[in-house]
C-alpha cells in the first residue's frame, strides 16, 4: 500500500517551532483548501482544514517561510491518531506529516 498525499493551499497561521518530549524540533500550521463543492445556502466554496507537521531540517527550514496567508504545496503521508479528550472521550485527529514543502509565494518561493 502506498500512503502519499499531495496538498496546495493556502497557511491559516504563522507555522510554530515547537520541541517534543525526546528533543526533536517540529513546527505545526494549518492549511486552508479549498473545495470544488459549493455551500448551497451561501453560494461559497467548502473549505477544509488540515493540520501538517514537519519534522528537524525540514521543520527548521520551512518555519521562516510558513506565514499565514502564504500558498504553499506540502507533500506527506496522512497519519491517524487517537486522541483522549478532557472529558475521557476519544476522538480520531487526522493529520499530515509533511515530507516536502515549497511555497508558491513569489517573494517567499523556496524549497525545504
Amino acid at each position: 500500500m502506498l500512503n502519499q498525499v499531495t496538498l496546495i493551499g493556502k497557511i491559516v497561521e504563522d507555522a510554530k517551532l515547537k520541541t517534543s518530549m525526546d528533543g526533536k524540533t517540529f513546527c505545526v500550521f494549518t492549511l486552508e483548501i479549498s473545495s470544488l463543492l459549493k455551500v448551497y445556502e451561501t453560494g461559497e466554496y467548502k473549505k477544509d482544514l488540515i493540520d501538517i507537521i514537519l519534522w528537524r531540517k525540514t521543520a527548521e527550514d520551512g518555519v521562516d517561510y510558513l506565514r499565514k496567508g502564504n500558498m504553499v504545496v506540502v507533500r506527506g503521508k496522512v497519519r491517524n491518531r487517537t486522541i483522549v479528550g478532557i472529558d475521557g472521550k476519544s476522538m480520531r485527529a487526522v493529520e499530515v506529516i509533511g515530507h516536502h514543502v515549497r511555497t508558491l509565494t513569489i517573494k517567499d518561493r523556496v524549497n525545504y
